[in-house]
């Protein structure tokens, strides 16, 4: 394997190979491009919880996607589809479960 490697590139070794560590820390940037592509997996995650209507499991999916990067205009538009998604749920009779649509369910779940 040769060229540079970016964060978030996918790659596999051969068999019997190994990748010689240049660094042993990522800079600043680079760990902002890594946790960009944490954060994506998080809301992809969630939007897939969401549409088999685990509301709890979506939230907090959001809330760790939230932890990484307060600053993505995009998890906060994924966090409000949820929640009218859940409001939908509700309102079409999913269960007997009653559910809170508050913009602060997220908090409640950082701590679990």
């Amino acid at each position: 394997m040769t060229g540079r490697l970016s964060p978030g590139d996918r790659f596999s070794i051969r068999e019997g190979t190994s990748v010689q560590v240049i660094k042993d820390y990522c800079d600043a940037d680079a760990v902002r491009a890594i946790n960009k592509v944490h954060i994506v997996d998080f809301r992809v995650e969630a939007l897939k919880e969401a549409k088999k209507d685990n509301f709890d499991a979506a939230m907090q999916l959001i809330a760790k996607a939230m932890a990484l990067d307060k600053t993505q205009c995009d998890t906060y538009t994924d966090r409000a589809q949820i929640l009218v998604m859940k409001e939908k749920a509700m309102r079409s009779g999913f269960g007997n479960s009653v559910f809170s649509l508050s913009p602060f369910d997220h908090i409640l779940h950082d701590e679990a």
